[in-house]
């Protein structure tokens, strides 16, 4: 009977192992689309990895203003962001993002997830940002409830001017 409740033990413990790296790898992929659709000006696979409710909230250092940030809340900031990403006025850019450092916890429906995120610009650029995301899981998929998003620009690659988007030397 003791190896019996051993094995089963060392089973839900395996189980749990299992769903815990499923889920932080489900985490990682949304959190991998959103930031690659944001490049991409794809608002509507974009607001897909956003949870779309009221207590939505995005931080992040801002790119037009470097040292400033550019916030938002709620279901009418998802909309405009949405609609800003799907306009002739954004521009697309295809960054080498790698990721790094990764601390995912998840407790139930809710998880955090903290991370390194290096862009490597089109004209080389290299760019540190820090990150931190809420997420919450609806209908089985996790969906990203807030962000937090600092980048370093003082520590980049080479001087970056992000309303140019190009370096000026």
């Amino acid at each position: 009977m003791k190896i019996l409740s051993t094995i089963a033990t060392l089973l839900m413990a395996y189980s749990f192992g299992v769903a815990q790296n499923t889920d932080e790898e489900a985490i990682k992929s949304v959190i991998q689309t959103e930031t690659i659709s944001f490049y991409h000006c794809d608002g509507s696979t974009w607001e897909k990895s956003m949870l779309p409710v009221e207590h939505q909230s995005w931080v992040v250092t801002n790119f037009n203003d470097p040292g400033s940030a550019a916030t938002g809340k709620g279901l009418k900031f998802i909309n405009n962001l949405k609609n800003y990403l799907n306009s002739p006025g954004c521009k697309t850019s295809e960054p080498n993002i790698q990721y790094s450092d990764w601390n995912i916890q998840i407790r139930g429906m809710v998880a955090w997830a903290a991370y390194k995120e290096r862009s490597t610009m089109v004209d080389g650029t290299e760019i540190d940002a820090y990150n931190l995301k809420i997420l919450e899981k609806q209908d089985g998929q996790w969906k990203i409830a807030a962000t937090s998003s600092v980048w370093d620009f003082n520590k980049s690659s080479k001087p970056w001017n992000p309303k140019a988007g190009s370096n000026k030397n």
